[in-house]
């Protein structure tokens, strides 16, 4: 290229920048339509929570709950079952998940793997089994096995059965099959880790100082990936054990007392499958879960994890304190003023990055993430200047409104059937009424600018108390490796 050319490139990205950091005109940006809080909607949906007899439901009276969500679902039933887990120590954890990632896809006494696939479908829309740790604070949850089913109404029958000789007739003894999903398993979490590294690297940071997040980490993140890949690389040395301990689960996890069903469907329908369930549950065998340790905090660190990708995905999480107190659906603005506001033009319009992502959560964590980013500490200062960058926010009207008015967008967001079950649910697990909801959902409709200001200080505990995770390429974490405690390859 010719120094003219070169000139005339610096000066063309000179303007860009001018241009990416020029803010419009109060003028220009009062031409845009605009909705006012008055459009919102105040009053928030109801959600459908019936608790069920359960003793006067044939086979589900050793239930620890029944609960019924009333919803339209157009002649199809959505079934949760929840295992009480607590019985699972820490080091199980793993395999629990690999148990549960397995059911439907081993051969059972009845039918091969592929039959039992042919039968899934024939009878159902789905039958699939996870660990889930359910949590309305970061510092404690409760463990479950969940198994979920998408079924007809007619075919409630036929689905249950499906699932009952799924959970008490599932062959654990085939080590060539073992082996093939383990290694389809941990392709899969090693594609994620890449694809969606900045869920990994805010699961992993979390994971640090929150027992619920570690959990999760133990069962699905990072280090569960880790004991995937040690069990395929030593599955010759490491299979016995891991097979006697899958049925050892197995056995104690699927019994017929201390389980919670959720069901989703139109309640004038719903009698046929709750027998239905209860017959399920009458082919299981007494037995209650005796609690274990649970899983412990992975520790506050930084750390960071080298990938063959060639960007970073660098996340931030802590604590803050009073969240029962200070949560309410404010944080949805607060998300939105860093999302499509500072973070934004920090980190993905001037930064390169793909995406960022800030956010407070109800159970008194807060997290920041970038997503496919270019840079490493550069990222991490700017998330640093968060407190002082709400501490002086200073909207005029219009631009409040805009912002709270945009927050709601991600709160009223349109669910199936099956989402405004599992939402109602997880809501009923948590304790969360519809009047906390409503009280939540005022704050947001009435809030000021101080109330997006107080965020500065929530922030401030978030980034004293976190870990750091990066997850990224080789070149750009041992550039930065004095920002680390310690560097791992995956």
């Amino acid at each position: 290229m010719s120094k003219e050319e070169i000139e005339e490139i610096v000066a063309a990205t000179k303007d860009l920048r001018a241009f990416q950091n020029a803010k419009d005109s109060d003028e220009t940006l009062a031409l845009l339509p605009m909705l006012s809080r008055g459009d919102i909607k105040r009053e928030v949906s109801p959600m459908s929570n019936i608790i069920v007899d359960k003793d006067a439901c044939e086979g589900l009276s050793d239930a620890a709950e029944v609960v019924l969500h009333d919803v339209d679902a157009s002649g199809v039933a959505y079934v949760n079952i929840y295992w009480d887990a607590s019985g699972v120590a820490e080091e199980e954890l793993p395999v629990l998940s690999l148990m549960a990632a397995l059911l439907g896809s081993v051969d059972t006494e009845k039918h091969t793997y592929r039959e039992l696939a042919n039968e899934i479908n024939k009878a159902s829309g789905g039958i699939a089994a996870r660990a889930q740790a359910v949590s309305r604070s970061y510092d404690k949850y409760r463990p479950f096995l969940a198994a979920s089913v998408r079924t007809f109404i007619a075919n409630a029958d036929e689905s249950m059965a499906v699932l009952s000789e799924i959970i008490s007739q599932s062959k654990f003894d085939d080590e060539g099959r073992i082996y093939e999903k383990l290694s389809e398993l941990m392709l899969m979490k090693k594609e994620w880790l890449v694809a969606r590294g900045h869920t990994a690297a805010s699961l992993r940071a979390e994971a640090g100082y929150s027992p619920a997040a570690a959990f999760d980490e133990l069962t699905g993140g990072i280090e569960y990936y880790l004991k995937l890949k040690e069990w395929h690389d030593g599955y010759e040395e490491k299979k016995g054990g891991l097979i006697r301990k899958m049925k050892e689960l197995a056995d104690r996890i699927f019994v017929s007392e201390g389980y919670t069903v959720s069901v989703t469907m139109a309640r004038e329908e719903s009698e046929g499958v709750l027998r239905a369930v209860g017959r399920l549950m009458e082919c299981l065998p007494k037995g209650k879960a005796e609690a274990a340790s649970p899983a412990r905090p992975l520790g506050v660190k930084k750390e960071a994890f080298i990938t063959t990708g060639k960007v970073q995905y660098a996340a931030v999480s802590g604590i803050y304190s009073g969240a029962e107190e200070r949560y309410s659906a404010v944080a949805f603005a607060v998300a939105q003023l860093l999302n499509y506001g500072y973070l934004w033009e920090k980190v993905r319009v001037t930064g390169g990055a793909y995406g960022v992502f800030g956010s407070i959560k109800p159970n008194g964590t807060g997290a920041m993430v970038s997503y496919r980013d270019p840079h490493l500490k550069r990222t991490l200062d700017v998330f640093s200047s968060v407190p002082e960058y709400l501490r002086g926010y200073a909207p005029d009207a219009r631009e409040l409104d805009g912002l709270v008015i945009g927050a709601f967008g991600s709160i009223d967001v349109p669910k199936t059937p099956r989402l405004k079950g599992e939402a109602a649910m997880l809501c009923h697990m948590n304790g969360v009424t519809d009047e906390l909801r409503q009280k939540r959902r005022d704050a947001l409709l009435f809030s000021t600018a101080d109330d997006i200001r107080s965020a500065a200080g929530i922030f401030e505990e978030v980034l004293s108390t976190g870990s750091v995770c990066v997850i990224g390429s080789e070149e750009k974490i041992r550039s930065h490796e004095e920002l680390f405690d310690e560097i791992r390859t995956i």
